[in-house]
Order: structure tokens, then C-alpha cells, then sequence
């Protein structure tokens, strides 16, 4: 089990329609944080985690030893984001959900209306 990798690829609205934050979310950074938490103490020793949308989870760095956040570096302007291909040391500074979408293919009507 030394060598496992682990992927958490939770994905979706962060936010329900009204700007609240839905119960969907909850539900899927509390079973995030959990994995983590779990993986943690059965000293797994995961080689990675990838969690997205899950800013929350960034905190979990100072709480728990050999949790490392990385990010991949990325430069937006405007409605427009060029990832840089660079992995950096820290987490992200903003969520990048909807500009992937579009990056995508994801037809522009729903592009637009995810904003």
C-alpha cells in the first residue's frame, strides 16, 4: 500500500443558485476531508491528493503533518486563463471551474449561464 495513489476528483456548483452554499457540497468536502483524515492516520502514505473546488481543505496542511498543497499555476485575465504547466508550492487563490468548462468544449449558452 506504500505506493497507492490517491484521486479525489469532486467536481460541481460550489455554490447553489441563490449563492448559498448547497447541501450537495457539504456532503461532498465532507467525504474529502474524511478520505484525507483517514488515509492520514492509517498511514497510507498516499503519494497524491488532488482535491478540487474544496478550498476548505487547504487548512488541513497546518493541522495534520506530511499534508503538502501544491497548485498549478495558472495567469487569468479577464474571462480568459492560461495554466501555466507549472506546479507551485501553496493552494490556489481562486476557483477556475467554469473557464475549465469552457477550456473544455462546454457549449458557450452553458458556459454563459454557469456565470
Amino acid at each position: 500500500m506504500a505506493n497507492i495513489y490517491i484521486c479525489l476528483l469532486f467536481s460541481g456548483a460550489k455554490y447553489a443558485q441563490n449563492g448559498s452554499a448547497s447541501p450537495i457540497t457539504y456532503d461532498g468536502m465532507a467525504i474529502a476531508r474524511a478520505v484525507v483524515e483517514y488515509t492520514h492516520s492509517k498511514k497510507i502514505r498516499a503519494k497524491t491528493l488532488f482535491a478540487t473546488h474544496y478550498h476548505e481543505l487547504t487548512s488541513m496542511e497546518s493541522e495534520f503533518e506530511g499534508i503538502i498543497n501544491y497548485n498549478i499555476a495558472a495567469k487569468k485575465r479577464g474571462d480568459s486563463i492560461t495554466f501555466l504547466r507549472k506546479i507551485i508550492r501553496g493552494g490556489t487563490d481562486d476557483s477556475y471551474g467554469i473557464e475549465v468548462a469552457k477550456l473544455a468544449g462546454v457549449p458557450a449558452e452553458v458556459v454563459k449561464r454557469a456565470k
